[in-house]
């Protein structure tokens, strides 16, 4: 591995927007993100190059809903998913891990979170 850098994110859960106001207001309640509560989700972490794969990571803490778990995003071009951006980083969580676990018989558990760069 090689030596790591400092990476953290913020993101202000108030700003979703799915191009549909109701559902955006349902999302931002209690059900989901809860942001009077969890305005922000955060991440602290490290930058590491894994040199035997020619991989990047970001290994760190996201806090999601007053929750910390470990994840890990992939860095890849952002080509590879038709950004304009240079970078995506992507990882998988489960939204359960994070206490958002409304409506699993008809939305997925696992979703991806995409970060442009």
């Amino acid at each position: 591995e090689g030596g790591p850098s400092s990476v953290n994110m913020r993101i202000d859960v108030s700003s979703i927007n799915t191009n549909d106001e109701e559902r955006d207001e349902y999302l931002r309640g209690p059900s989901f993100f809860e942001v009077t509560r969890y305005p922000a989700i955060t991440f602290k972490g490290n930058c590491r190059i894994l040199t035997n794969q020619d991989t990047m990571l970001l290994v760190g803490l996201l806090e999601l809903r007053g929750k910390s778990k470990e994840v890990v995003f992939e860095i890849l071009p952002g080509d590879e998913y038709g950004h304009t951006s240079d970078y995506i980083a992507r990882a998988s969580i489960k939204r359960s891990d994070f206490g958002m676990d409304s409506f699993r018989h008809i939305i997925s558990d696992e979703i991806d979170i995409i970060v442009t760069m």
